[in-house]
């Protein structure tokens, strides 16, 4: 076996970061950081291998030129470090207003070969979705229905009314590898049926009811129906329709709102919405100093009796401005980011930043801490606390959440704390009705842990061990992998490194306890998290936690 001196072995993890490191010169040429003032207009996107160079401005002549230094700039860098640009790989395409489509110049002259500009009727593909120069993206949904009803023809082949795999499974087939191509990148193409323009501000002080003179507040919030759309949702039930027909036994004349009844596949506007959803919720869990992140306004939950004071996420400008004005800095505006926002319940859980000050990394590679695993998991005396003797001079937590199934959703947590066999301490908190049962039993994780080692401190314990009946709560403690109560995980990791570096001899161990067993220490805990639950249920409606959880969100949405 010899040693490679050049390249990488083939799907290697550390392909994509050399790459990222070895592409990071190209990107610091444009954008704020440019020296020439030209080309800090210029903004660069890469995936992988492709890039793609933008600017905008109210001529199109400027953006050309514009455009053109940029790719010499590329060009240049390219040239140095031993790469070069396909000729036959380049796409130009102007983005212009209907009312100003007679401006476009047509074409780009580059040092390499001059490229036409995207017709009218025409569009670009680039990672997966087909770009009009009017943003309405009609040919898009033209290409993927036709894709989609192209591959539901390779359906007939595999089911029939007399033979062929179960209804059941050519349902999973349908999602799998048709919807899946109506749905591809929803959010960069739907907008929905309807939309939420803001209202303008007045600039003009005008008269009042009481005769003074002065600005009048916004204008408030307009719905507007999005006409293109409907036609979009129409062709794309139309592919679904197609391949429901040969995914079900039913007869061709069978009505649309019928199959997708018994297909229990709702029309496609309500998929794409939900897809919308979906991508709002990824974007309120991004890192705060995610550039996409900072393009929208999203109010995170306030002060509580669960979390910390948090900052409300202002929206920063798009990078590239066609109005440099003082009053567009204030002017609302609404762009497909900000359309996802809106999407959003107010006060959702704030999501963690990896560069706020004190932040701690996974406890699943800390050297004073052990968090049972899946391995652990599978062993014959797995769920079981331990026995008092291997407990001594230590502090035992047992946590628990609980969801009231009333139909009023009010969740609790629980905590209860031992040392020699005593109660220390049990007490419960109330987590609103906005939290799952995952984000109250992490809720009652970080709660039990915070007092356990407020006593550890304070009775001179050593060892602390924490049980919890949920497993993925402890997965997510041990990789910092959750989608749900992020900060909280956060919190609690910050609290335990804190102490453990203050006290190198002492250890603490997050484990796993078999719920409804008879472990008395775990039903006390799940005791004390229905009496949580239950407290909330003699709250005012604005007494509860009003804190909307990532969980509890997708299941709203």
């Amino acid at each position: 076996m010899q040693a490679v001196n050049v390249g990488i072995p083939q799907g290697s993890p550390v392909s994509p970061i050399l790459y990222i490191l070895f592409a990071a010169p190209l990107h610091r040429l444009f954008g704020p950081a440019a020296r020439d003032r030209d080309l800090r207009r210029v903004r660069l996107i890469s995936y992988v291998d492709d890039n793609l160079l933008y600017v905008a401005s109210n001529s199109a002549e400027e953006n050309v030129r514009i455009l053109q230094k940029a790719y010499d700039e590329a060009h240049k860098w390219a040239v140095e470090n031993g790469l070069r640009y396909d000729a036959e790989k380049k796409d130009f395409i102007e983005f212009v207003a209907p009312r100003t489509s007679s401006d476009a110049t047509g074409e780009i002259v580059l040092r390499d070969g001059t490229v036409e500009a995207v017709e009218k009727l025409s569009s670009f593909r680039w990672l997966g979705v087909h770009f009009d120069s009017q943003l309405r993206f009609k040919q898009h949904v033209d290409k993927i229905s036709a894709s989609a009803k192209q591959a539901a023809g390779g359906m007939v082949m595999l089911m029939n009314t007399q033979k062929g795999m179960r209804v059941s499974d050519s349902r999973r087939l349908y999602i799998a590898c048709i919807r899946s191509r109506l749905t591809y990148a929803a959010a960069v193409w739907w907008r929905g049926l309807e939309r939420v323009e803001p209202g303008r501000p007045h600039k003009r002080r005008r008269r009042g009811s009481d005769g003074r003179l002065r600005i009048p507040p916004p204008d408030a919030d307009e719905t507007k129906k999005n006409t293109e759309s409907a036609s979009h949702a129409k062709k794309l039930d139309s592919a679904q329709h197609a391949a429901l027909l040969r995914a079900f036994p039913a007869f061709k004349t069978t009505s649309k709102s019928s199959l997708q009844v018994e297909a229990a596949c709702p029309p496609m506007d309500l998929v794409l919405d939900h897809c919308l959803d979906q991508a709002a919720l990824r974007i309120a869990g991004m890192d705060p100093h995610n550039p996409v992140r900072t393009r929208v306004t999203i109010v995170t939950a306030k002060a509580s009796a669960i979390l910390p004071s948090t900052e409300v996420s202002r929206a920063m400008p798009p990078p590239i401005s066609f109005d440099d004005s003082r009053a567009a800095v204030t002017r609302p505006y609404s762009t497909r980011l900000t359309a996802l926002a809106k999407r959003l319940p107010d006060n959702i859980e704030p999501a963690t930043s990896s560069m706020q000050r004190g932040s701690a990394g996974s406890l699943g590679s800390h050297a004073q801490v052990y968090i049972e695993g899946r391995a652990d998991w599978k062993l014959p005396e797995a769920g079981k606390a331990l026995d008092r003797a291997e407990a001594n001079n230590s502090i035992e937590i047992y946590t628990d959440g609980s969801l009231l199934d009333d139909g009023s959703r009010i969740s609790g947590a629980g905590w209860v704390i031992y040392k020699d066999g005593q109660v220390l301490e049990r007490d419960h908190q109330c987590t609103g009705q906005f939290c799952e049962v995952f984000d109250a039993e992490a809720v009652a994780l970080m709660r039990g842990t915070a007092r356990g080692v407020a006593l550890a401190i304070l009775l001179n314990a050593k060892v602390i061990t924490v049980y919890a009946d949920n497993q993925s709560v402890l997965q997510s403690l041990r990789s910092t992998s959750s989608r749900s109560s992020t900060q909280i995980f956060a919190v609690l990791s910050l609290l335990v490194q804190q102490y453990l570096d203050w006290n190198p001899d002492c250890r603490i161990s997050f484990r796993w306890v078999r719920g409804h067993t008879g472990v008395p220490g775990n039903e006390a805990a799940d005791e004390e998290a229905k009496q949580g639950a239950e407290d909330g249920c003699f709250l005012g409606p604005g007494s509860l936690p009003a804190m909307v959880s990532f969980a509890a969100a997708a299941r709203l949405n």
